[in-house]
């Protein structure tokens, strides 16, 4: 089993689907902005949501612990 230094030198590009059901403002998009910013080692992101249909998109690529994803 890999040690947490080993996780931490891999590339990663991880794509999340998210739900989004009852965002009506930014309160929500701005939590999932914020813990990105939390992750060490992310240098290509992007998060698109789509109101309309309740759900988003999240796309990460870097070198980070996969499971420091989890919220």
């Amino acid at each position: 089993m890999a040690d947490h230094q080993e996780l931490m030198q891999q590339f990663h590009t991880v794509k999340l689907k998210l739900t989004f059901e009852y965002c009506e403002c930014k309160g929500c998009e701005g939590k999932v902005r914020k813990q990105m910013k939390k992750v060490d080692g992310i240098y290509e992101k992007s998060l698109t949501i789509d109101k309309e249909q309740g759900v988003g998109t999240l796309i990460m690529s870097g070198r980070f612990d996969t499971d420091k994803l989890i919220i």
